[in-house]
């Protein structure tokens, strides 16, 4: 289980990084077709909205800890972190709860779900 978690905070954090978030090729690989996003602010995406957006912003700073996994299934789980984010051009930090679902498919880990809720 150790093993997994650790898999799956390296994956999640590949996508915090400005090289993975700027390439189409490794965000298609990472997100699974079904993927769906729910904001902090509440409003919902895709896998193809987030490859037609995300590799065209200035990618936020952000930093995790606390992470917890559980074991869903055999070929699924779900990782949750608190997250501090700086977007790009701001200066404050945003804090959230975040929750990601990651399946197995042809060997290889995909995050299927993805939400964040922010802390007040």
């Amino acid at each position: 289980m150790e093993a997994l978690k650790a898999k799956l905070i390296d994956l999640e954090e590949c996508l915090f990084e400005p090289k993975v978030r700027g390439t189409y090729a490794e965000l298609d690989k990472l997100l699974g077709d079904d993927f769906i996003e729910i904001t902090a602010a509440g409003s919902q995406f895709g896998k193809q909205a987030a490859l037609a957006r995300l590799p065209f912003e200035s990618p936020p700073l952000i930093q995790a800890q606390d992470y917890q996994l559980r074991l869903l299934a055999a070929d699924c789980a779900q990782l949750l972190y608190r997250a501090t984010m700086v977007k790009a051009g701001e200066t404050e930090a945003n804090v959230s709860l975040r929750c990601s679902i990651w399946q197995l498919r042809n060997q290889q880990w995909q995050m299927v779900f993805h939400q964040g809720t922010a802390i007040s």
